[in-house]
């Protein structure tokens, strides 16, 4: 190799050496910008990182959850809070023969139940419900046991007024027998003829009053059924009322819980429930908002807006939907 030729590749070689020098200073000016960017802006690469995630796989299954925030207020324990959001989940994955949750003690996505004034107010109008129920029992009881009474007490004054009606038919002939002994001057045997008929009668007539004496304590047992029939439907009427201003004091469209998303985060809070099977369905609802399904239209689907159907399957609309958000 000539001179020249050599100049030339020891030129090369500096200009190869500077462009690789350059790159690499690039490259970790590159890094320490992305580490200081890290640094100071951590908390928000990470929710842009999750947010790519999400749109690369929008059901990553299974979504791993755990215990949020947790209020005794619902009169439920932990435990049976964790069993019944498994049975929630459980409808879900036995549907579909999927593995879409599990729980861990650091999930992700936290599961919260919230007590608030919806509950509160669930809870006024159960007791309002409850007493209701009660009162109008009683009510019911009450009333049939009035009716009964009145019932006794029509017979029974049909069979005393027939008593009376009879006793006054003997006693005019008995009397009428005595007038005519006394202006005959009759004899013996018709005296004792006569005497047998007024004990007779002195019997009958003792009966009668018997009679009348239970009939009157009948009348004034079913007057004082009466008035507390009275007193008890003023009550039912007022309850009523308080119950009617209770219920509309109330948005009975409130939310019962909600799924929200965002900055990276996965939540799920539980506001409102009136029973277990109502709780249910309030999470696997929220848990089918999680997978990415929106709302359906069928009151009986999971996936309805409000939470009105009785079942806690999953129907055939919201398996669709399932596997349209969240396919195999």
């Amino acid at each position: 190799m000539s001179s020249l030729s050599k100049a030339s590749g020891l030129v090369y070689a500096i200009k190869n050496y500077k462009i690789m020098e350059n790159k690499r200073i690039i490259e970790i000016l590159f890094l320490l910008l992305i580490a200081s960017y890290a640094l100071l802006f951590g908390e928000d690469i990470i929710p842009a990182y999750k947010k790519v995630l999400n749109k690369i796989d929008p059901c990553p299954t299974p979504m791993a959850y755990s215990i949020g925030q947790f209020d005794t207020d619902f009169n439920l324990s932990k435990n049976d809070f964790k069993l019944i959001i498994k049975e929630a989940e459980g409808i879900w994955e036995k549907a579909s023969k999927r593995d879409l949750f599990n729980y861990t003690d650091n999930g992700e996505m936290k599961i919260s139940l919230i007590y608030d004034s919806r509950q509160e107010a669930t809870f006024k109008i159960n007791d309002l419900d409850n007493s209701l129920d009660k009162d109008n029992n009683y009510y019911l009881q009450l009333k049939a046991q009035y009716e009964s009474l009145t019932s006794q007490y029509s017979q029974a004054s049909q069979v005393l007024n027939s008593s009376v009606s009879s006793y006054n038919q003997r006693l005019s002939e008995y009397e009428a027998k005595v007038s005519v002994w006394n202006k005959n001057n009759g004899s013996q045997a018709e005296y004792n003829q006569l005497s047998k008929e007024k004990q007779e009668l002195d019997s009958l007539a003792s009966s009668i009053k018997t009679k009348q004496s239970e009939i009157n304590s009948m009348a004034s047992r079913i007057n004082q059924s009466a008035e507390q029939l009275n007193a008890l439907a003023t009550s039912l009427n007022l309850n009523i009322t308080r119950y009617n201003n209770v219920v509309k004091s109330t948005d009975q469209e409130f939310e019962q819980g909600n799924y929200i998303s965002e900055f990276g985060k996965r939540e799920i809070n539980i506001y409102q429930f009136e029973n277990r099977d109502k709780l249910v369905r309030v999470l696997a609802h929220e848990l089918g908002h999680a997978l990415g399904i929106d709302h359906v239209d069928n009151q009986e689907d999971i996936m309805h807006a409000y939470n009105v159907g009785k079942s806690i399957n999953i129907t055939d609309v919201d398996l669709i939907e399932l596997e349209k958000a969240c396919p195999k």
